[in-house]
């Protein structure tokens, strides 16, 4: 979508809440105080942010067409399979495509745990990210210590 993943989550930010500091930007992306100055910076330059840091339409309107809306479509999917066997069933009382409703209902339980697997991994991700900014402010840190030394 944008240039890289610090681009994109600052600007999810600023879709959902209004800009108010870089420091709250920073604490609601997740990132650190210097990436966000950065990635604002970059997004101002590429057209996406205007001077009062808010999207621009250019940045609407490419969110909106790559936004991701799979895993709801998926669920509902695997959901609408069943309606027409419920919908006998509750007619008839009976269940004539029994294989139809345990396939279903495996389909069902698959989206389901890849929904959840997939909750797992971008909070592990996120985690990642904190992890290694971390590490990179505290190796920058250790070169700044290490150069006043000398």
């Amino acid at each position: 979508m944008f240039k890289n993943k610090q681009e994109n989550d600052v600007l999810k930010v600023l879709f959902s809440e209004p800009y108010i500091n870089q420091r709250i930007l920073a604490q609601s992306s997740g990132h650190s105080l210097g990436v966000v100055n950065r990635s604002v910076r970059r997004l101002m330059e590429n057209g996406y942010l205007d001077g009062q840091l808010k999207p621009t339409l250019k940045a609407r309107q490419e969110y909106q067409d790559k936004e991701p809306r799979n895993a709801v479509i998926l669920a509902a999917g695997f959901g609408m399979r069943m309606v027409p066997i419920f919908r006998e069933y509750l007619q008839t009382g009976l269940v004539p495509r029994f294989p139809t409703l345990i396939v279903c209902g495996f389909m069902v339980l698959a989206g389901i745990q890849s929904f959840f697997a997939g909750m797992i991994l971008e909070v592990m991700a996120a985690k990642d990210k904190r992890d290694f900014e971390y590490r990179l402010a505290k190796i920058n840190a250790e070169k700044r210590g290490k150069a006043g030394e000398v």
